[in-house]
């Protein structure tokens, strides 16, 4: 699969994540419309989703950890770490979870956010980006609807509403229907051709997931925003490579018998 540095693309390309494993698949068989472990009883039929430009890239950051962090601790308990609950002790954990999540003080729990960045960390190491040559009007419409967003509206007093509302958060309109950029697809039942993908890389040819989103932060940081987990992740990230290399530093100097400067 052809390679392509960050830096040479246009900044509103359209960005498809997937899992690195799944790369040599891909570059022989394309993209194949899906629908995905996470969309299973909200989409309706098969799509591929993107999200459009650099900035997509940073809003579906920011909404992926707010997602994460409630299927970590919310009812879905998506690490299994209160299967010795009793149903009294975790549906009154799953209450103050709720209280916490819709009075915005997840965001300065340090030892949720902590599990939460480690998940994430190795999560966004085991995936790629990929930018896809697509059109609007053609592999997709801009003007589709969002199926969660419009399951939403339909109970608009309902406690998935609220959620919603915080994980989508200042990025989108919760009251429309429509998609946001950080989160598109295309029109039902679409394939992407192989020839139309490419592999996104950094301008120093790291190809995991993580450091093109660590990349595009750096980029567009000083654009003021409001209080985001993504701001605490990526500081998480940086710390957590430096020891991880100073670490690899320290057993190569070892295994050579020399000293590294």
């Amino acid at each position: 699969m052809e390679k392509v540095s960050i830096d040479t693309l246009n900044e509103n390309e359209s960005f498809h994540f997937t899992e690195t494993k799944y790369l040599e698949k891909i570059q022989e068989e394309g993209l194949i419309a899906s629908i995905g472990e996470n969309a299973i009883g909200i989409e309706r039929t098969p799509k591929i989703f993107f999200s459009k430009g650099e900035m997509g890239v940073i809003k579906l950051s920011e909404v992926w950890l707010r997602w994460l962090m409630n299927r970590i601790y919310g009812p879905n308990d998506r690490l299994n770490q209160y299967k010795n609950l009793t149903a009294y002790e975790n549906n009154k954990r799953v209450s103050e979870w709720v209280d916490e999540f819709l009075s915005h003080e997840y965001l300065n729990d340090q030892l949720k956010k902590e599990q939460l960045f480690e998940y994430f960390y190795y999560y966004l190491k085991e995936r790629s980006y990929l930018v896809l040559d697509i059109k609007d009007g053609i592999e997709y419409d801009s003007n589709d609807l969002d199926e969660n967003k419009v399951e939403m509206n339909r109970r608009p007093d309902s406690i998935n509403k609220m959620f919603a509302k915080i994980m989508y958060g200042e990025f989108s309109n919760i009251d429309t229907n429509n998609m946001e950029d950080w989160n598109m697809h295309t029109k039902t039942n679409i394939n992407i051709d192989k020839s139309k993908i490419r592999q996104v890389i950094t301008p120093d040819g790291k190809e995991d997931m993580l450091s093109i989103i660590i990349y595009l932060y750096d980029k567009y940081k000083n654009i003021p925003h409001n209080q985001m987990l993504l701001d605490d992740f990526v500081d998480y990230a940086k710390l957590k490579d430096n020891d991880y290399i100073q670490k690899e530093g320290k057993e190569y100097a070892k295994n050579n018998n020399s000293r590294i400067y």
